[in-house]
């Protein structure tokens, strides 16, 4: 119940906040103890390119949320009596939207979102068990095209690893391709797109190359490297995740710092007074 009557007071708050400006009379939709709703304040809500019987159930859905929240909203504030402590909330929960939006400025400003290799590797090689894997992960190479296409420069692009060009021929062909040297996959994922007749095929301790001719297409597969499950991720599958971590630790603490330091130097200008 709190969190409801939370939630409408922050609403109402938001509604008395819109623009002041003048409403004609025409574009009001509705009333409920001496507040409206005008057209304007659904904003893109409803959109030209919507039927008219589309519209017409956004428009009274929409009407019907605003006046159960006006009711709701006029019982709590006849029949609970903790109006100061809600207004509190309202008050925190306002300081903390504007805290939150100064800590961002704070960060875009002042972050330096550059981490070297040295970095990386020093963070990997720390906390290498915050990295098992939970299900295996391979790295390869795959593409599949129409069976009808699996001519001698199909073949040749293969076999050389001429990876710009035979993207190119997969692509025109309109086949499925994945064919990155450095992405790691999920094995899970690949199984779902490699058929079990392949896979069945593959010694994945070993970097060998396989086809298979299936249902009017060709499969070229060829595996790179292979890590299993429980095992710790090679730090190139982690490196988006070590990043982020340095990130946030980073980010943690420049606003420890700044913060730190805005209390001291305010306390120096006189600012603030301490009492206690």
């Amino acid at each position: 119940m709190l969190k409801l009557l939370y939630l409408t007071t922050c609403a109402m708050v938001f509604y008395s906040a819109c623009s002041m400006e003048s409403q004609k009379p025409e574009d009001m939709l509705a009333s409920a103890y001496g507040n409206k709703l005008y057209k304007s304040d659904l904003g893109e809500l409803i959109s030209s390119e919507m039927t008219e019987h589309d519209s017409s159930t956004i428009l009274k859905k929409h009407v019907d949320k605003w006046l159960l929240q006006e009711i709701l909203f006029h019982e709590a504030k006849a029949k609970v009596e903790t109006e100061d402590r809600i207004e509190q909330l309202v008050e925190n929960y306002k300081k903390s939207l504007y805290i939150n939006e100064l800590e961002k400025l704070e960060l875009v400003t002042q972050l330096d979102t550059l981490i070297s290799r040295a970095e990386l590797d020093t963070f990997y090689s720390q906390h290498k068990e915050d990295f098992l894997l939970d299900e295996e992960i391979v790295r390869l190479l795959f593409a599949k095209v129409p069976e009808t296409l699996d001519n001698d420069n199909l073949q040749t692009l293969w076999k050389t690893e001429n990876l710009p060009a035979l993207k190119v021929f997969v692509k025109e062909a309109g086949g499925l391709q994945f064919l990155d040297l450095k992405s790691w996959y999920y094995l899970s994922e690949m199984r779902n797109l490699i058929p079990a007749e392949l896979i069945a095929k593959v010694n994945f301790d070993k970097t060998e190359a396989y086809s298979l001719r299936a249902d009017g297409q060709v499969f070229l597969l060829k595996i790179l490297d292979y890590t299993d499950a429980n095992e710790i991720a090679p730090k190139s599958f982690a490196l988006e995740k070590i990043k982020l971590r340095l990130l946030r630790d980073r980010s943690t603490g420049l606003l420890k710092k700044w913060k730190k330091d805005l209390y001291q130097n305010n306390i120096q200008s006189k600012n603030i007074t301490i009492n206690y």
